[in-house]
């Protein structure tokens, strides 16, 4: 079996370290390290409330890239309280 050329596309990637719709190019370290800087925070409006409501951190263009890709949606994960 003979070497494979490398197509421009992806010679591309590999010089700017973009993808085509201008974002960042991970590996599966990076990209996990760049989801895991999601975060739910509970919240509590005072001391003295037994209200809680979680909120989830804005995700970057790439998280959201991921989730489309996986088809998941992170706000269908929040817990009930």
């Amino acid at each position: 079996v003979g070497k494979s050329d490398v197509s421009a596309s992806a010679k591309a990637k590999h010089r700017t370290k973009k993808t085509p719709d201008e974002l960042s190019v991970h590996s599966f370290q990076t990209l996990l390290e760049d989801m895991g800087t999601l975060a739910m925070n509970e919240v509590v409006p005072n001391e003295n409330s037994k209200q809680k409501m979680c909120v989830l951190t804005k995700p970057t263009d790439s998280q959201k890239r991921v989730f489309e890709l996986l088809k998941i949606n992170p706000r269908n994960m929040l817990p009930v309280m």
